[in-house]
């Protein structure tokens, strides 16, 4: 199958698609693992601080669950780096503010303890974006002290999921689900008041190899891994040096963008949350991606329903696509292309583009992950039915009476068998499994 690239030069404000050019030409960064990354980066610098809404209770916000998909040493961790670190130059100014309010905090506390009248002194808080490999009791108190939102960088995120769950049989994953949505989280801590986290803004970007992925991503029907979006560069080669360097002026011009996004005001509401502006799309803009949702809504009911995984992938495309028209809208502004008043055409319809361009990767990683043992692609229903027919040739009234004895119905068991990607006809009545495990 033909892995799509990421339509940059298409959807992105100019001096950015140009800058993602020179990476790859340059650097050799893959220009898809650069757009996703600066996607992600772009959305977490507008965090909380602005939402998109598409009627009164529809409102989404900019968090992104990406994993780039690779093979061991190819590339995936420099793309990442490089557009965090526009993030993280923006938060340095902020971590030089902490060191100063904390210096003064102690400054007012030693005066107090001398006997001094001085007006107390809350112990300040350090403002954070970007968490790298931290724990979920970690992230949960970021997220706590940094209201406008974080992102979460794990260069192999295999690491996270390997943590998930450890204590705290599934809470874990809930944290994630809630997180994806904008949902309240709860948190009961061991001898300390609990907190409440009212808008959680994460998004999550990290790295992995193909083989890890199948591990990560099938065998779970929590419907976390429908939140992901998926970046593979399957046979890219590992990047040769050159002697150039990148634009300064193309950099230089990311670097206020990103700066032009992290001064918009955090305005605090009850409980210091963020009272988030919220951005409506034009009639226009309204009219196009409402067409081009129900016209996908409409695909998805034609779609085989025994790709369950694969359904629910595409079917949380709409709410990505309000999503990335957020992110692209904001972008504009940044770059000084739009207003970033509301969510305009050209948003809408860079958002079906990169809509299309994961629907690919969805299609592609399915490919890999099925291609060979069918059966992740079945519900739990069929899967247990499969594994109950014969490895060789079976009469179909056969397999009615093992299906009828794992709760499957004759005409469930019948329209089964005739997909042809589980089974193969083999005469009147007669079929064989496509698939048999050694």
């Amino acid at each position: 199958m033909e892995n799509k690239p990421f339509p940059y030069k298409e959807v992105f404000p100019k001096a950015l698609a140009a800058l993602i050019e020179q990476l790859e030409s340059f650097y050799g960064f893959a220009a898809s693992y650069s757009s996703v990354s600066f996607l992600v980066a772009f959305g977490a610098v507008v965090g909380n601080t602005t939402l998109v809404r598409y009627y009164n209770n529809f409102i989404e916000s900019c968090a992104l669950f990406v994993v780039l998909i690779g093979k061991p040493s190819k590339g995936k961790s420099a793309p990442i780096k490089y557009a965090l670190k526009f993030l993280l130059e923006c938060d340095l100014g902020k971590y030089s503010t902490y060191k100063n309010e904390v210096k003064a905090y102690k400054e007012n506390e030693a005066r107090r303890k001398n006997g001094e009248e001085v007006e107390p002194m809350e112990y300040p808080t350090l403002k954070q974006r970007v968490l790298n490999d931290a724990t979920m009791e970690a992230i949960l108190a970021c997220l706590y002290e940094n209201p406008r939102g974080i992102l979460l960088y794990h260069d192999e995120l295999k690491g996270l999921f390997g943590t998930m769950n450890r204590y705290r049989a599934g809470s874990d994953t809930e944290i994630l689900l809630s997180m994806w949505s904008h949902m309240p989280i709860n948190v009961n801590r061991k001898g300390s008041d609990p907190i409440k986290i009212n808008n959680p803004f994460c998004s999550i970007i990290g790295g992995t190899q193909p083989d890890v992925f199948k591990q990560m991503f099938t065998g779970t029907d929590n419907g976390l891994p429908d939140r992901f979006l998926f970046c593979a560069q399957l046979d890219n080669n590992i990047p040769e040096w050159t002697d150039k360097e990148v634009d300064s002026v193309l950099e230089e011009a990311v670097k206020s963008a990103f700066e032009k996004l992290d001064a918009l005001p955090e305005i605090k509401g009850e409980d210091d949350n963020i009272v988030s502006n919220i951005l409506d799309f034009t009639t226009e803009a309204r009219a196009l991606i409402t067409e081009w949702r129900n016209g996908e809504n409409h695909r998805l009911r034609l779609m085989d329903d025994t790709n369950e995984s694969y359904v629910g992938s595409h079917a949380k495309m709409d709410m990505n696509a309000l999503r990335f028209a957020l992110i692209l809208e904001m972008m504009y502004y940044a770059f000084g292309e739009g207003e970033g008043r509301a969510i305009s055409v050209r948003a809408v319809e860079g958002a079906i583009k990169i809509v299309d361009y994961f629907k690919s990767q969805v299609e592609l990683m399915h490919e890999l992950v099925y291609k060979e043992d069918v059966r992740h692609l079945m519900t739990k229903e069929q899967s247990a039915v499969y594994d109950a027919l014969p490895n060789g040739s079976f009469k179909t009234s056969d397999g009615i009476k093992i299906a009828a004895s794992l709760g499957m119905g004759e005409w469930v068991l019948k329209r089964f068998l005739k997909n042809d990607k589980f089974f193969k006809k083999e005469g009147y009545g007669m079929n064989r499994k496509m698939f048999v495990e050694d």
